[in-house]
């Protein structure tokens, strides 16, 4: 992202959805859902990619795999951890904060 001291991957405009990047909406009426393929959401016809093992029907996330079936991801960068990291290469136990709802009646 442009916007100063923002580390955020930049989707439109050079910028990120909290700094006024604009995601495509679901070509369908009254769908306010994101567009992923195709001007639709997954809702009205957009597929995922599938993991490529035989008879699963998890989403592929790398390699065309889903995480049971061989994907990598990231561990916990504090020493010993086994934990998936989720921001700033650490897991929610060693400082990663999890995103909650700002819906000012959500809990």
């Amino acid at each position: 992202c442009s916007h100063e001291e923002c580390t955020n991957q930049a989707y439109q405009g050079g910028k990120c959805a909290r700094h006024g990047a604009e995601h495509k909406l679901c070509s369908n009426e009254e769908c306010t859902n994101k567009a992923l393929r195709g001007g639709v959401c997954v809702r009205h016809g957009a597929t995922r990619k599938l993991c490529s093992h035989e008879e699963c029907t998890n989403q592929a996330y790398q390699g065309g795999k889903c995480a049971r079936h061989g994907a990598e991801h990231k561990l916990c960068s504090n020493e010993e951890c086994t934990n998936k990291a989720l921001r700033g290469g650490v897991c929610v136990r060693h400082g990663a904060t999890r995103k909650l709802c700002s819906h000012e009646e959500c809990t």
